[in-house]
């Protein structure tokens, strides 16, 4: 494993957690790492990884010529209609994005022979270039799937033609690295070969924290709401028929695209805002994290009708490492998170209006009651912990073997 060279290839313009976190891990671990990111996520990269003495990064640049002639426009307009057909499904962005990527991927390659290419993207064109990388220059490709295009979780709508188009990009794959067990689930309807679940986890775990009593009740919710995951409706109905939350000093605050999307549902219901709903919109995850700290709750909405498939969504992980005690709002049918949330503890399940109002009573009276946390589990999921699995794929690659599953490495869900 010591000096292997690894090309990893983000697809990213935004902060990915996932794997800016797990480039330094496997870096500290010996591996020399170059990242290929587009330009404009030049600055998603945090300063540990970009003065990692064993990380190198390089960007490639692509630029729109709409607009600059004619005939450039037409071209680009025919290859528009091209993309967005049956035959490749590309936006003219994942087409310009391919070609950029692939020129520089190939230039990358024959100077710096990388043993491995990761590709991390959903699917896209980061997929596409290693796929041809693998074809090329005869790197192992491990094709990393933070989530599945042909079988989305928040898509239903699903055709023939996009499966066969996504089984043929990673056709020669030498494994496959997913965020769930339900993830793993699908990608093994258009993968044959080998598939390990590596999940989002979190960097630091914080020490368990008691509630916090306040004059005002501080409960936060960071990140998106998936709509069609999510019973939205039925979960701010709690807070709306409560007879509690007027009474107290509550305030729920909504930050990043979660903050939007309340602030729109209550304008297609043609309703004001609760003046306890706070919208704060689009924060940094830095900001998003210390909101966290200050609050007496985190607040979560439960995912539904996913069943054994989908993905576990990295909030949960960040949420279940904070030390904060955490609302969560309405059932899951979605195995493996309903799994992951019961054995991690520190959880207050709310699927009525009763009991939110049970859960706010208690507080303001200064009686509630703490369920036990299991820091054992969750330590698990600590970034460091979830690299070592990548490392062991990596190993087992150089071995000509691969055959490792999750399990081996002693996350036992049940």
């Amino acid at each position: 494993m010591n000096n292997q060279k690894i090309l990893v290839i983000l697809d990213v313009k935004q902060a990915n957690p996932r794997w800016t976190n797990y480039i330094r891990e496997i870096a500290d671990q010996g591996c020399e790492v170059d990242i290929l990111i587009h330009y404009s996520g030049k600055n998603v990269l945090n300063t540990e990884i970009v003065a990692h003495p064993k990380i190198r990064i390089f960007h490639s640049y692509f630029i729109s010529f709409y607009g600059r002639s004619r005939f450039l426009t037409k071209i680009l307009s025919m290859l528009t209609k091209y993309c967005s057909s049956k035959k490749t499904f590309l936006s003219i962005y994942d087409f310009l994005a391919f070609h950029a990527f692939l020129v520089k991927g190939k230039k990358l390659s024959q100077k710096h022979k990388y043993s491995l290419v990761i590709t991390s993207s959903s699917p896209f064109y980061a997929h596409l270039v290693g796929s041809r990388l693998r074809q090329n220059f005869n790197s192992k490709w491990i094709a990393d799937y933070r989530d599945l295009w042909s079988f989305n979780h928040a898509n239903s709508k699903t055709s023939q033609a996009q499966i066969d188009f996504e089984r043929k990009i990673i056709a020669n794959a030498d494994a496959c690295i997913t965020v769930s067990r339900g993830m793993k689930n699908d990608l093994k309807r258009i993968f044959p070969g080998p598939i390990h679940v590596v999940y989002n986890g979190y960097r630091y775990l914080e020490d368990t924290r008691e509630v916090l009593y306040q004059n005002s009740l501080a409960i936060e919710y960071t990140g998106q709401i998936y709509e069609s995951n999510q019973n939205i409706s039925e979960a701010l109905e709690f807070f709306i028929n409560s007879k509690y939350v007027e009474a107290t000093q509550l305030n729920i605050n909504f930050s990043g695209s979660s903050g939007i999307y309340i602030s729109n549902y209550f304008k297609s219901k043609k309703m004001a805002i609760p003046k306890y709903f706070n919208c704060i919109g689009q924060i940094s995850h830095i900001d998003a994290l210390e909101r966290q700290k200050a609050a007496a709750f985190l607040l979560f909405f439960n995912w539904v009708e996913l069943g054994d498939r989908g993905v576990v969504t990295g909030k949960i992980f960040e949420y279940i490492a904070s030390g904060v005690p955490i609302i969560i709002i309405g059932q899951t049918s979605q195995i493996e998170m309903s799994k992951i949330i019961n054995k991690s503890g520190y959880f207050f399940f709310v699927n009525s209006t009763t009991d939110l109002d049970k859960l706010i009573y208690s507080y303001t009276q200064g009686s509630l009651e703490l369920p036990k946390r299991n820091k054992d589990f969750i330590g698990k999921f600590r970034y460091g912990e979830q690299a070592k699995i990548i490392v062991s794929i990596f190993r087992e690659l150089d071995k000509e073997r691969i055959s490792v599953d999750i399990d081996d490495f002693g996350i036992s869900l049940d």
